[in-house]
């Protein structure tokens, strides 16, 4: 469901553009709609940005890119949302090569996510709470240029126009495009996998995360069973080779 700012009347779309003229159009992305309002809120005290839209699902917020009705010049992004993923909205926008600045956003470390961001395809990764970074990552998106990550210096940011020859290859095989179009591994799945690959204990997991060790073995059995992984260690090669790590 997407949350608009104001009325869902057809005509307000239009009302959008017309009242957003000659400013930086942004959409929004995060499943937590708390986040989602505090960010709209302080956001739209900005004088050069118009939010045209905001939305709590990541297929929501690709089907707004694609159609030039509601396509804005940038969209910020949460990185870990259960439904489609913040690198997962990049990589879809970039296979379609829009010229949309994306820049991704996350409430954890931005070490964990630094280059699966910059590998789909995204301008910038900041942190929900930088806000003076967030303002200036979302200007210099709206100009198609990137931003680099001071945390994790390894992962390379690029301009938009570089993005498509930048982007790493990813689904080229038909269980690819068959796991692309179904069963796609949730935010969670992802960062627990992550962890896994970065050296941590299930345990140690599972206390940062404040889930049951259970919980986290629950997660790793379904990641497993949607990449048609043999166990967890063959998950973990999968999702590196696809630029999910």
């Amino acid at each position: 469901m997407t949350l608009w700012e104001a009325g869902d009347h057809p005509q307000y779309h239009q009302d959008m553009n017309q009242q957003g003229e000659g400013k930086v159009t942004l959409g929004i992305v995060d499943n937590d709609q708390l986040t989602l309002a505090a960010l709209s809120s302080i956001l739209r005290s900005l004088p050069w940005l118009h939010i045209l839209w905001t939305t709590i699902s990541g297929d929501d917020a690709i089907d707004n890119c694609l159609s030039p009705r509601t396509r804005p010049q940038v969209i910020l992004v949460d990185m870990s949302m259960e439904d489609t993923s913040g690198a997962m909205v990049c990589r879809t926008l970039r296979r379609h090569s829009l010229p949309i600045g994306v820049v991704c956003m996350t409430s954890f470390s931005l070490g964990s996510y630094a280059r699966a961001a910059a590998e789909a395809g995204a301008q910038a990764l900041i942190s929900k709470t930088d806000l003076r970074i967030l303002s200036s990552a979302v200007r210099r998106a709206s100009m198609g240029s990137a931003t680099q990550c001071a945390a994790d210096e390894s992962a390379r940011f690029t301009d938009v126009p570089d993005t498509a020859s930048n982007l790493i290859p990813d689904f080229t095989k038909a269980s690819d495009k068959r796991w692309m179009n179904g069963d796609r591994l949730s935010a969670r799945e992802v960062e627990i996998l992550r962890m896994y690959s970065e050296g941590l204990e299930t345990e140690e997991i599972a206390r940062s995360l404040s889930l049951s060790k259970f919980t986290i073995g629950t997660y790793v059995k379904r990641a497993v069973a949607k990449l048609h992984a043999r166990n967890r260690i063959h998950a973990i090669i999968m999702c590196e080779k696809r630029g999910l790590l």
